[in-house]
């Protein structure tokens, strides 16, 4: 388990382009890019021998980790926001925009984040048998009690809820800001 970099497999699970294919050896842990040669320029050598082919995941696993984190924070103005940011296409681009107004739980988002990557490549490892099931467990154990953390801490509006808006915006979301105001 040591010798695997659970944010490259994370990375590859991701990665979802048309041109590369990424490759896990369970003998050294290593994960390797193969990149097709009308793309890179240069031929391809990767021995995938005994290696495993890392297909992507769905986006929607990347999705439901926002959804967890947002029906999570307990700020009503960046809760409602978060999840107003999540309905129809372009929810990853504006999930990041609407954390933009709440620059605290945007570092939480971006540890939470990162969490959500590493379960999904520990389970990852676990559905193709290359890690012992004791250290499996414990670095689950280990995620899943700082997921907890997160989500207890967000839960409890610990967090400014307030919208950063720059002068120059003021203006322009006059709205918002009176509406913040009120409460």
């Amino acid at each position: 388990m040591s010798k695997v970099s659970l944010d490259e497999l994370a990375e590859a699970l991701d990665d979802r382009g048309d041109w590369s294919q990424w490759w896990f050896d369970p003998a050294s842990g290593r994960i390797v890019l193969s990149m097709d040669e009308f793309v890179s320029g240069v031929p391809d050598d990767v021995d995938t021998d005994g290696m495993i082919a890392i297909d992507p995941l769905p986006p929607r696993r990347a999705y439901d980790a926002m959804v967890e984190f947002a029906d999570a924070v307990g700020a009503p103005r960046a809760r409602e926001a978060l999840q107003r940011s999540l309905d129809g296409k372009g929810a990853f681009r504006r999930f990041r925009r609407a954390l933009d107004d709440f620059p605290d739980l945007g570092l939480r988002w971006r540890d939470f984040e990162q969490l959500a990557s590493d379960v999904r490549a520990l389970h990852w490892l676990r559905d193709h048998d290359v890690v012992r099931p004791d250290d499996l467990a414990e670095a689950l154990r280990e995620r899943r009690r700082r997921v907890e953390a997160i989500v207890e801490e967000v839960g409890l509006g610990g967090h400014d809820a307030s919208p950063r808006v720059e002068r120059e915006e003021g203006p322009h979301r006059w709205a918002e800001i009176v509406t913040h105001l009120d409460a």
